[in-house]
């Protein structure tokens, strides 16, 4: 993957960045001292540090002046909001667990606030890969009908944990549903 753009918002002294490009060859951050450039690095970083200590995100981290309200208000704050262009290893990767709908998928968004866990967002057609997920397990007529009208992952799951008696092909699909599509790592946005 190749990072395409980055917003960052509410960490030390960067209130809202606004999304900017990251061009392949030159990328330049410019402006007075104490505006905020070290910050924008460190809350990228944060992503997917080389040293694990770095990763998290610390509520101290959020702006000084608003720190109080923040704290008050229950909500966990996003950070960074990152855009990423998938290269074709990427594409065959996720052809391989969501199925060929995703071949034409050229970007995906990978976001990270103070609650330190990552969403990973894409626009795919869902209805598309459920029925690849249940062609790929190669169920037989009788295994595949109470989960026909499935149409979205959740839908699709909640089918196959309702079945009382699951066949062998039925278990392996719902170990493929709970090993990818953990329910707090992904977006998926339907087409």
């Amino acid at each position: 993957m190749i990072l395409r753009s980055v917003h960052v918002e509410n960490f030390k002294s960067v209130k809202d960045s606004t999304v900017f490009t990251i061009d392949e060859k030159v990328t330049c951050l410019v402006g007075k001292n104490e505006s905020g450039k070290t910050a924008i690095l460190q809350a990228i970083t944060k992503l997917n540090p080389t040293e694990p200590s770095l990763a998290r995100f610390d509520e101290m981290e959020y702006p000084r002046h608003k720190l109080n309200e923040y704290q008050e208000s229950e909500e966990e704050a996003n950070v960074l909001t990152t855009v990423w262009a998938l290269e074709s290893d990427d594409q065959e990767a996720l052809a391989a667990v969501l199925g060929p709908s995703v071949k034409t998928l050229e970007t995906i968004t990978v976001s990270k606030g103070y609650d330190n866990e990552q969403v990973y967002s894409v626009v795919i057609d869902e209805e598309a890969v459920v029925e690849h997920l249940i062609d790929s397990h190669e169920l037989l007529d009788d295994e595949r009908t109470t989960l026909d009208d499935a149409t979205t992952i959740a839908q699709l799951r909640k089918s196959v944990d309702e079945i009382d008696d699951p066949s062998q092909r039925q278990r392996n699909l719902l170990l493929t549903l709970s090993k990818s599509f953990e329910k707090k790592s992904a977006v998926i946005v339907a087409m």
